[in-house]
């Protein structure tokens, strides 16, 4: 349709894509090459997955999904509801998974990742936000393992930004490439460093070793690692919390989106 107008009124076009699992057949791409006048894509990754899949980059740019780093932000009063409502205590170390609860995810890596921080760390305690067809099979492991009691599971929820402050770190072990990675760069607007797959866009979304700590996609060893050694560091925690607060608000901001989109159209 978006083509179809261009021939009809003359309109430039600009197309936007977030995906990138299914290759274009080759005459969408004969089509989309000649037709379009640009191409918008959400990272680098991304980028370079067109290229892989035949398509011309001449005129493909990449623009950051935007966060609202106004409503994504701390909250000492969000976190200590939140907590409160789920029986966390002020001293425990709530590590968060915030996503679809698919396998694909990464979700079973990070429940075997769990079950080891939480068996070497009293403090521990982890909260799974989301729903998916996996969701089922999740918690029937989780409530076959010893350390039931100290799994939570929320649906999703009309307010998310107030759970991110309730974190001390937030997990994203995707197993596939993400074309980008919202929730990392939520969590961090919220001062939460992160433990992310180094898969597709995500390493594009934080600062190794200093807003998050980036892990081979399934290295279920370096997750728990990383997850055990954040747990052990609050001070580590709190350095990353602030730099990936900063990180965020001066890369993923919506000002900073929509001056980087005036930019980009303006060329």
């Amino acid at each position: 349709l978006f083509l179809a107008a261009r021939g009809l009124a003359g309109a430039r076009v600009a197309l936007f894509r977030h995906w990138h699992d299914a290759p274009a057949k080759p005459r969408t791409r004969e089509l989309l090459g000649r037709r379009a006048d640009r191409f918008i894509l959400v990272s680098q990754f991304h980028r370079e997955d067109y290229r892989r899949q035949g398509m011309s980059v001449e005129r493909a740019s990449v623009l950051y999904n935007p966060i609202d780093t106004e409503r994504f932000r701390p909250s000492p009063a969000s976190r200590a509801n939140v907590r409160g409502r789920l029986g966390f205590a002020d001293a425990d170390v709530v590590v968060g998974y915030v996503g679809r609860v698919i396998a694909a995810k990464g979700v079973f890596t990070l429940l075997d990742a769990a079950d080891r921080l939480l068996a070497q760390e009293s403090s521990a305690r982890m909260l799974w936000v989301g729903d998916g067809e996996d969701s089922a099979a999740l918690r029937d492991r989780v409530n076959r393992s010893p350390h039931a009691s100290r799994h939570r599971f929320l649906d999703w929820e009309a307010d998310m930004a107030a759970l991110y402050p309730a974190l001390d770190v937030l997990a994203v072990p995707s197993l596939y490439p993400e074309p980008f990675g919202r929730v990392s760069v939520e969590a961090q607007a919220a001062a939460v460093p992160v433990v992310a797959s180094l898969a597709g866009g995500l390493p594009e979304t934080f600062l190794p070793d200093r807003t998050g700590i980036g892990v081979g996609p399934g290295d279920g060893d370096g997750l728990a690692g990383a997850l055990i050694a954040l747990a052990r560091d609050p001070e580590r925690r709190r350095r990353m919390g602030a730099a990936g607060r900063e990180w965020a608000c001066e890369r993923f901001s919506l000002e900073r989106i929509a001056g980087d989109f005036e930019r980009l159209l303006a060329d």
